[in-house]
């Protein structure tokens, strides 16, 4: 397991890396690269571009801060740290991968609704607004994982049977507490449902805006690839709501 971890931070960091850069040289320099290769990348100026971009730095923050912490519980067998140090490095670990799920939301809902409009791209969207999403994103995210910080919905902890901090059970804190019921189940249900009922609305539409086109091979690679993306999102993600 500690090589595996290993193995998915370092070829994530490095890939996240490389993406990252590719897409800023990309924006930042589109007249050198025209004048270089001849090439000009129109897709710079739609929305999904950037949220894309936003995705691979949420997942390379992940890689640098949040699998370290499940490395250092299979190396020494149990939490090394101090229980503040397992309480906030959860925090940011499940913040980050919030903020992952639901810029995944924005990608598919731009995907459905630039078929809804029939448009072949949202490059009439600025970078202001899309940053502004960016930035809800991120709130959302922040004040999703403040409620089992504070105490309103179960707490952070080490969780010794599935090995790693994360939101567990708070008997201190259950008589104050504004939800009832499972505060792992509950947290994920505003972190992770709600994004992934987003994906498949998101999809679906799609999905039935090209069973109207007529049928070509490029519309029936299309419905392929949809349907390969929806079912790769949910047997990722069904596994994970499933275990917590």
């Amino acid at each position: 397991m500690l090589s595996i971890i290993g193995m998915v931070g370092v070829v994530g960091t490095f890939c996240n890396i490389l993406t990252i850069s590719t897409f800023l040289y990309l924006y930042f320099f589109p007249v050198r690269i025209k004048t270089i290769f001849g090439q000009e990348f129109g897709m710079t100026k739609d929305p999904v571009f950037l949220l894309v971009l936003h995705l691979s730095f949420c997942d390379l923050l992940y890689c640098v801060s949040g699998l370290p912490t499940y490395w250092d519980v299979y190396y020494h067998g149990y939490y090394p740290h101090s229980h503040a140090m397992c309480q906030y490095s959860a925090f940011f670990r499940n913040t980050i991968a919030y903020a992952d799920f639901h810029t995944i939301a924005l990608i598919s809902a731009f995907f459905a609704w630039r078929r809804k409009r029939g448009q072949q791209s949202n490059s009439r969207y600025g970078a202001k607004p899309v940053l502004g999403m960016i930035v809800c994103v991120w709130v959302y995210s922040f004040c999703i994982t403040c409620i089992p910080l504070l105490g309103l919905c179960g707490q952070l902890g080490f969780d010794p049977k599935h090995g790693k901090c994360k939101v567990i059970t708070c008997d201190s804190c259950s008589e104050g507490s504004y939800f009832t019921g499972p505060p792992g189940g509950i947290v994920l249900a505003f972190s992770i449902g709600i994004p992934s009922i987003v994906v498949l609305i998101s999809y679906s539409i799609v999905y039935n805006s090209l069973t109207k086109v007529t049928a070509d091979v490029e519309t029936s690679n299309l419905r392929k690839s949809v349907l390969i993306l929806v079912i790769c999102y949910f047997s990722f993600i069904l596994p994970i709501l499933v275990l917590e």
